[in-house]
């Protein structure tokens, strides 16, 4: 799903998490017409949290505690909100 949405619209970021019972998945992923290294945050999010998974500059995904999820979008949402 989050691959057709950024091939096909424009100007688009996707920061998606799903909670289970034993640990959180999540995708960051942004449009190819943005210039965002979601690598890097992707990165610097990753000195900060227990948060596991790699990409591309484009998307990155991975797995953290529950308990981190939430701290890993809000994070994520702060550092995109710098970059536009």
């Amino acid at each position: 799903m989050s691959s057709y949405l950024i091939n096909n619209i424009d100007d688009l970021i996707l920061i998606l998490g799903i909670e289970n019972a034993e640990k959180s998945q999540f995708i960051l992923s942004r449009s190819n017409n943005l210039k965002i290294n979601i690598s890097n945050i992707f990165k610097e999010i990753s000195k900060k949290l227990g948060v596991k998974g790699g990409g591309s500059i484009q998307t990155v995904q991975g797995g953290c505690s529950n308990t981190d999820l939430d701290l890993f979008i809000n994070d994520a949402y702060e550092y995109i909100i710098k970059e536009i």
